[in-house]
């Protein structure tokens, strides 16, 4: 038993003078008794070749895994690239200075008259003010934390 390609390498098309190309030409002009390929029979290759049943049948079955939903602790972070975190972080950076900044120059005339110890606590509320509404506003969410 051969293997045999055909010339053009095509399935086989009927032309004007009513030869036929490709395979179903092979088959047609008895070059070879049979394709090893399935062919689309239509009514113009039933009339020269004689359609059979397939000999073997061979399914193709693809498989993979089944996607399942698991938690991902990175996932936030994939969106965006290493470079738009850095702006964000500098963004970020320079609101909480501006905050502590606005805060401080906005509460000293009140702790000018006051003891050392109560600007120490004032200047860290500040601070922890500044960092919960700079963290807070990029999550949206009120500021829900004690001060």
């Amino acid at each position: 038993m051969d293997v045999v390609v055909p010339h053009d390498q095509q399935y086989g098309s009927r032309l004007e003078n009513g030869t036929w190309t490709g395979i179903v030409g092979q088959v047609a002009s008895r070059e070879v008794d049979m394709s090893a390929i399935p062919l689309i029979i239509n009514a113009n290759r039933n009339r020269v070749v004689d359609p059979g049943f397939p000999l073997i049948s061979d399914p193709v079955v693809l498989s993979y895994i089944k996607p399942v939903q698991r938690a991902d602790l990175a996932g936030f972070i994939k969106p965006f690239t290493l470079q738009v975190w850095g702006s964000l972080l500098a963004v970020l950076a320079v609101v909480l200075a501006g905050l502590v900044v606005m805060q401080i120059t906005d509460a000293r005339p009140y702790s000018v008259n006051t003891c050392v110890k109560r600007s120490q606590v004032l200047e860290r509320e500040v601070w922890w003010a500044a960092f919960q509404w700079t963290v807070t506003a990029p999550l949206a969410q009120g500021k829900g934390f004690a001060a």
